[in-house]
């Protein structure tokens, strides 16, 4: 991924910058900061990855920072070539956390945030994945710690250890790597390299940068500034020491959003079968979660994104042979799932028509049922968009044909109903008729002919 190439960067900066300090000397006593030079915050990203036809998902995710509490942090090493004092991280209670612009350590994500595609495979997203671009969107927050009011009381790297916990509600979402023993919870190292002040004014700066001392003003007292921060993927006693392990270094949480998509189809058979007829579809969903939103494509439409339809309404209208609606209907281009965790709807559709809803998270249950009126009803298997396995935990065809239920969709699925209508008709009839018939005429026509000429020959005679 692209995000290699910016995590190589920032770990190759936070390797100089833990050489830096390396080179400085140790000070003791109550500590003030430099307001000017010091970074007294770090961002962290959370990437929520999902199909390009998903919806962004109702989740959330908590964040908590504490101290990383172990014995062997004050020997830990941040490099092979340079070895400096590693703190248990202080005053934790103390770090405020903000999401955007909200005073909260939870993440919130919600369908009505956007969403960003990779249009380009070259293109530098830190989330995206050249193989698959085009395929993927991504929504994206931030969540920022500030250090302000942390006591730090002498230079050295300062260790703690971020606990994301995704909200009991999220569903098929995979956690980032990183993952503990304990459920649902995903570990960042977080190291925040602290400096001297008077140290890095003596020795760093040259005579001119001294001068701007709006910038660079003197030291007064044992002043500390933090330089830098250095996020680790997982939960580490030691840094990684060589560039060997330097994917080891993050700035982000990375989470994949699972879904898959329903087709639904109708096909009609029979001598006795009017394809104009539309039938009526009922699409129950459950065991989703409040607010998911749906979309619902329909078939041969010039979306680049959709593999089978668009988000376009098309409108119904009844025929004579239909019964299952008599007014015109609209069908919709979004489902919402209620706050019991369920949505239905009923569609219509005549022969050779397929809808596609879209963007159902794994784990999912549904029913989809039809209303196959006169005709005899005949259901495909739940299969994979290739065909080649049925899909579900479990699922049941009922006796009449009409109704699938599906327990968990872990696949793309597909279910056509076939609708057929056969008529045997009576055979023989016009021979059977029109056999007497034509004898009948042609006997009559026989006796008309013999009147005639007995009418010629009595007129003759007299």
């Amino acid at each position: 991924m692209k995000i290699k190439r910016s995590i190589a960067a920032l770990a190759s900066m936070a390797m100089l910058a833990t050489a830096a300090a390396a080179a400085v000397p140790m000070s003791a006593g109550a500590a003030t900061y430099n307001d000017v030079l010091g970074k007294k915050n770090t961002d962290i990203q959370k990437y929520l990855i999902m199909d390009i036809d998903a919806n962004v998902p109702n989740a959330g995710f908590t964040f908590d920072i504490t101290k990383y509490d172990s014995e062997k942090a004050a020997a830990a090493a941040l490099s092979s070539s340079a070895s400096v004092d590693v703190y248990n991280g202080v005053d934790a209670d103390k770090i405020t956390a903000s999401v955007d612009t909200a005073a909260t350590k939870v993440i919130t994500f919600a369908p009505t945030d956007s969403a960003t595609v990779e249009t380009n495979a070259e293109s530098d997203i830190a989330w995206a994945t050249p193989e698959v671009y085009g395929d993927e969107k991504c929504s994206t927050k931030s969540l920022t710690y500030d250090f302000s009011a942390v006591g730090f009381t002498t230079p050295g790297v300062y260790r703690y250890l971020i606990t994301e916990t995704g909200a009991v509600t999220n569903k098929a979402i995979t956690n980032d790597i990183g993952i503990s023993t304990d459920t649902n919870k995903t570990y960042r190292t977080l190291d925040v390299v602290v400096h001297d002040y008077s140290s890095y004014y003596d020795t760093v700066l040259s005579d001119d940068d001294k001068l701007d001392t709006d910038k660079y003003p003197v030291p007064e007292g044992d002043e500390l500034y933090i330089s830098t921060y250095i996020l680790y993927a997982g939960k580490y006693d030691a840094a990684p020491s060589d560039s060997t392990e330097l994917a080891k270094k993050s700035y982000s949480y990375t989470n994949k959003y699972t879904t898959y998509d329903l087709t639904i189809g109708k096909d009609v058979d029979g001598n006795q079968a009017s394809k104009d007829k539309y039938f009526a579809i009922t699409v129950s969903i459950s065991d989703a979660v409040a607010g998911t939103k749906y979309a619902v494509s329909y078939f041969d439409d010039e979306n680049a994104y959709t593999i089978d339809g668009s988000n376009a309404e098309i409108n119904v209208s009844p025929n004579s042979a239909t019964t299952c609606f008599t007014e015109a209907k609209t069908q919709p281009t979004e489902l919402t799932v209620g706050a019991d965790g369920t949505v239905e709807r009923v569609f219509y559709l005549k022969h050779n028509q397929r809808i596609t809803v879209r963007g159902l998270a794994e784990g999912t249950a549904y029913t989809v049922s039809e209303n196959a009126e006169t005709y005899t009803a005949s259901v495909t298997p739940v299969l994979t968009a290739s065909g080649a396995s049925m899909l579900g935990t479990s699922y049941t065809v009922n006796d009449a044909h009409d109704q699938v239920t599906v327990s968990k969709i872990v696949g793309d699925n597909s279910v056509i109903f076939t609708n057929t209508k056969t008529g045997l008709l009576p055979t023989g009839i016009i021979v059977s008729v029109a056999g007497p018939a034509v004898v009948g005429i042609i006997a009559l026509l026989g006796i008309a002919v013999l009147l005639i000429r007995g009418r010629r020959r009595r007129a003759e005679e007299e």
